[in-house]
């Protein structure tokens, strides 16, 4: 046991640490006084204090994880909550489910049952892919490496279909659509790119895009992104994608697609693509999209209605 002179120096080391805004012996880094500056002590903070710091599990050790190429990265075994880090009780060798594969990170298997347009409940699994320049899901329908020429889909994120079901763009039947004839050839994949949400042009700024494309009464395709001063489209590279496809074994798809730039740009990181028809039936709300990426962008559509007629 320690004498009691050990121990008061012990306390005032501490105490000294604390008054020279250091960080304490033992503790988080970052949970130091410096880093709590501008904000209220934990008692009298909002929802009462804070939880107190759980301790390190022997044995715990961070995750190795790709972000930038070079560069050797970790997933801290802990998360930030309010600007608190707590620790995650775990140890390196219990995680099965995170593998790396040269330049991009691998989570998974997850398995859904998920609903299709049909009504029927059918069983996939995803895949969490990250790259450096970007992160994807790959939603996948039996074993597409035993098939010649998998049905595929590659689908830019769209907040306003996939989130909130839009009828204004094709996204959400497009999405419907891959699923069930997915399913319905019990072979296949989905592969969804999150960076190229809007056309790659981010978040915010698709927010943007539709707002003030609908207050200057632009079409939303590529008026709306031109006159903002963006480009209309910078979906430029599909190399993750075809790693994507690779890491299943696949180099030659039918792709459900009437985007010829997407086509060419599959072809030219290596897939063999065989083109399949992807078009939502013409109705009065999407009809000014479909137009428009016909004629400005040279989809390859026919701008038919569900009963088969041209829209008027």
């Amino acid at each position: 046991m320690a004498s009691l002179p050990a121990v008061l120096a012990l306390v005032a080391q501490w105490i000294e640490r604390l008054a020279s805004n250091q960080e304490a012996p033992g503790s988080i880094p970052g949970e130091g006084a410096s880093a709590r500056q501008g904000s209220p002590p934990a008692k009298i903070r909002k929802g009462g204090a804070c939880p107190p710091k759980p301790r390190r599990r022997r044995g715990a050790a961070p995750l190795k994880t790709a972000k930038e190429p070079g560069e050797k990265h970790r997933l801290e075994p802990y998360f930030n909550f309010g600007g608190r880090k707590f620790l995650i009780p775990m140890k390196k060798n219990e995680i099965k489910t995170v593998h790396q594969f040269g330049r991009y990170e691998l989570i998974g298997p997850v398995k859904l049952p998920l609903k299709i347009s049909n009504g029927k409940v059918s069983d996939f699994t995803i895949w969490y892919f990250a790259f450096p320049g970007g992160q994807y899901a790959a939603l996948v329908k039996g074993n597409p490496s035993k098939v010649k020429k998998p049905l595929v889909r590659v689908e830019s994120v769209c907040i306003w279909a996939h989130f909130f079901g839009s009828q204004y763009c094709d996204c959400g039947w497009q999405l419907d659509e891959a699923k069930r004839r997915i399913d319905e050839e019990k072979n296949g994949l989905i592969i969804f790119a999150f960076e190229q949400h809007g056309k790659a042009v981010g978040l915010r700024n698709h927010f943007i895009v539709y707002a003030e494309g609908q207050r200057r009464g632009h079409e939303l395709v590529v008026d709306a992104y031109t006159s903002l001063g963006f480009d209309e489209d910078y979906r430029k590279h599909y190399g993750d994608v075809a790693d994507i496809l690779k890491h299943f074994g696949i180099k030659n798809i039918r792709l459900m697609s009437n985007n010829p730039n997407r086509i060419a740009l599959l072809k030219k990181a290596g897939i063999s693509v065989e083109r399949v028809p992807h078009e939502v039936p013409l109705n009065h709300y999407n009809k000014t999209e479909m137009i428009s990426k016909k004629v400005k962008l040279g989809h390859l559509l026919t701008l038919k209605k569900k009963n088969g007629k041209r829209f008027s």
